[in-house]
């Protein structure tokens, strides 16, 4: 990653816990550069020990993040192929267990419901992408 965008994601995640008082009903994680994920929620910040990682792609992130939610529904914010593969995939194989819906961060118009899109396409999931 290069020097400006890492000092990007700093920059965002900071502000992002100064303004911990705006979560008060929705939790959001964000993940900088320290190895532990922050969580925002009711109006707190918390650092999330069990999310530790020390993976630098965004894309094993989202999915080992996703994963780690057992109840209620998680958005995911991302117009890359590569997620939407990776969530069909470990949804397939039972390692999310929550509602996913994905949707565009350019195009917001619909969510696409991961769940329903592994129950349409599971004979063709375990070859679309490999991990």
């Amino acid at each position: 990653m290069s020097k400006n965008k890492a000092q990007l994601i700093d920059i965002i995640v900071s502000d992002l816990k100064l303004h911990a008082d705006e979560f008060q009903t929705k939790r959001l994680v964000v993940t900088g550069k320290d190895p532990f994920p922050t969580e925002l929620y009711q109006k707190q910040t918390f650092q999330c020990n069990d999310m530790w990682t020390t993976q630098e792609e965004a894309d094993t992130i989202i999915i080992q993040q996703v994963s780690q939610v057992t109840v209620g529904t998680v958005l995911v914010v991302a117009d890359d192929m590569d997620v939407f593969l990776l969530l069909l995939y470990y949804c397939n194989r039972g390692d999310i267990r929550c509602k996913v819906l994905m949707t565009s961060p350019i195009e917001r118009i619909s969510f696409l419901d991961i769940k329903a899109s592994v129950e349409t396409h599971k004979q063709v999931i375990p070859c679309s992408h490999r991990v």
